[in-house]
């Protein structure tokens, strides 16, 4: 497999990140969810008074969230913070009977940064000579290279027990997997899963047989695209016509004018360039139907404004949540999330953030049970176990049951997946409705 740029920039970058200060934002730390906080002149971050003394005489467990709160990706982060946040009021700051101590850190949407962070939160042994404090798990980052920067420093950490466990939030490249060390954690699967699901669908159940791709250039974009093509043809498809257009691009005329005749069209376009794509597509006159990878490229005020235009309904997508899931779990987190965030709805950015928190405090719970269950050598503090534990965990989700097993250097998830179509759904709300579920597949094939 050829070494990916953006993976040899940030490996490369690791060292030098020893040597530099980066503006990161800092961090903040909470316990039981108090958000005041006090400076630290010798780090740069800030800890609550809470988390000064626990709130019982148990150790407190440390859960840090390495999360985009500002720069390019701060509006993803905003959503996976909303999630993390719901997962830690539902365990109400608690977990097997030990307080949580909440720590925040701004990567600034930059995987250099998000490695910095965290090196400055936790110190390093990596030469032997630097005091080490290890923290218990770390949520995010959401960008490929930031996560996969943040597991692959955490792997080169002397001590055992400072090889915490890091779980991603959303999907992951599977260049990530190799430089992972066996402690992250990407329930949420591979992306070329998530396209290959999609193209199957494209050609098996709506029986189309020609498809156009057009992309941001990136390399979330080649794998969604490899793993489209596969699922796709599988079933009889062909792909008549494959563009890649610089990121950020938001005039895609020239790109649409050329487009050959076809039966869908798959397109990886997000951030500022989503609501102009679909708008120029229907302007071009173009009308296949529009394939989206990851349905949380359009949050639902994005898919009511489209609406309001006539261009938001009917774009299918797929994803491994939907807010529209028709389950108790869904029922319960949205109601909690609901509780801090009344009138909205979680994002599969909200559950990806979730999600990570409930799997390590399961993880936890499960090691706890062994330890009460007369298993001397369990010890639930001991990262090692703790991942071990999570390493086969299954548990329920609002997305569905999941079932963690090794894949490669980390573990994915053996999980339902959902295609979904953007419907008016009532009450003028246009949302991903599921009209197909492919159950329990490993989004690691």
């Amino acid at each position: 497999m050829r070494r990916r740029p953006w993976i040899t920039a940030v490996m490369s970058l690791l060292g030098f990140t020893m040597m530099l200060t980066v503006g990161c934002g800092g961090s903040t730390s909470t316990t039981g969810g108090e958000e005041a906080t006090i400076d630290d002149a010798d780090t740069g971050t800030s800890v609550a008074p809470s988390a000064l003394v626990a709130a019982s005489d148990a150790e407190p467990i440390q859960i840090v969230f390495n999360g985009e709160l500002s720069g390019e990706l701060v509006y993803d982060g905003a959503l996976v913070k909303q999630g993390v946040q719901t997962a830690l009021a539902m365990l109400n700051y608690q977990v097997a009977g030990r307080p949580v101590e909440y720590i925040e850190i701004d990567n600034a949407s930059d995987p250099v940064a998000a490695v910095e962070a965290t090196r400055e939160l936790v110190g390093t042994d990596m030469d032997g000579d630097e005091e080490s404090d290890p923290v218990d798990f770390i949520s995010g980052p959401l960008s490929s290279s930031g996560a996969a920067g943040v597991t692959f420093f955490l792997t080169q950490r002397q001590e055992e027990r400072e090889k915490i466990p890091q779980c991603s939030v959303t999907a992951q490249p599977s260049d990530n997997i190799p430089t992972a060390g066996g402690l992250g954690f990407v329930p949420n699967g591979i992306y070329s899963s998530h396209g290959y699901y999609l193209g199957k669908f494209a050609a098996e159940v709506l029986q189309y047989k020609t498809a156009n791709c057009i992309h941001y250039s990136d390399r979330i974009a080649e794998e969604l695209q490899a793993g489209f093509e596969e699922g796709f043809t599988e079933e009889g498809g062909s792909i008549t016509s494959l563009t890649y257009v610089p990121a950020g691009t938001t005039d895609f005329t020239e790109y649409l004018e050329v487009l050959e005749p076809a039966d869908c069209t798959l397109f990886w376009v997000r951030g500022k360039g989503a609501i102009p794509f679909v708008r120029e597509y229907h302007a071009a006159g173009l009308t296949a139907t529009l394939l989206v990878p990851m349905s949380s490229n359009y949050s639902e005020s994005q898919l009511k404004y489209l609406d309001a235009l006539g261009l938001g309904l009917g774009i299918l997508g797929c994803d491994f949540y939907t807010p529209l899931l028709d389950n108790a779990s869904n029922d319960q987190f949205i109601a909690a999330f609901q509780e801090l965030y009344p009138g909205e709805y979680p994002t599969p950015e909200a559950f990806g953030g979730w999600q990570s928190i409930m799997l390590y405090a399961r993880g936890v719970e499960a090691v706890d049970a062994q330890r009460a269950g007369g298993d001397g050598s369990a010890d639930p503090s001991d990262p090692a176990d703790v991942i071990a534990a999570m390493a086969t965990l299954s548990m329920d989700t609002p997305a569905g049951p999941i079932t963690m097993s090794a894949y490669g250097k980390t573990y994915v998830a053996t999980r339902d997946f959902y295609i979904v179509r953007s419907k008016d759904v009532g009450g003028g709300r246009v949302a991903w409705s599921p009209i197909k579920t492919y159950s329990q597949v490993l989004l690691g094939e």
